[in-house]
């Protein structure tokens, strides 16, 4: 669950750098329950409609779901993509970084080797 502090951000920058500090930096993330919980609210809050394209904020956001992406653990990548989505979906500069994206999704799909998540 997301704790309310963090559900009354104001700042996209503010958001996006508490669900990095507080759910996104461990490998996977945890805990895996604050997921959907962390959808809806940057489908709530729009963080990436107001945002700055130059912002650092974002960029740790991009450069954090790439990672996710890229993950050996499927859990990860699970992750991973469930935030391209909830991204994509709010648009703005959500949108920006989708050819990056679209480029590593795919490469999921070449992978001969992927563990399956149970």
């Amino acid at each position: 669950m997301v704790p309310m502090d963090l559900a009354q951000q104001t700042s996209p920058s503010t958001l996006l750098n508490s669900l990095l500090s507080l759910y996104l930096l461990s490998e996977p993330p945890s805990p895996s329950s604050a997921l959907p919980t962390i959808v809806t609210l940057i489908a709530e809050k729009n963080p990436f409609q107001t945002i700055e394209a130059n912002s650092p904020a974002l960029h740790k956001w991009n450069t954090r779901v790439s990672s996710l992406i890229q993950s050996k653990s499927a859990e990860s990548r699970f992750w991973g993509v469930c935030l391209v989505k909830a991204s994509l979906e709010n648009g703005g500069e959500g949108v920006g970084h989708v050819i990056v994206w679209s480029k590593l999704l795919l490469t999921l799909l070449n992978v001969r080797d992927i563990e399956c998540v149970n």
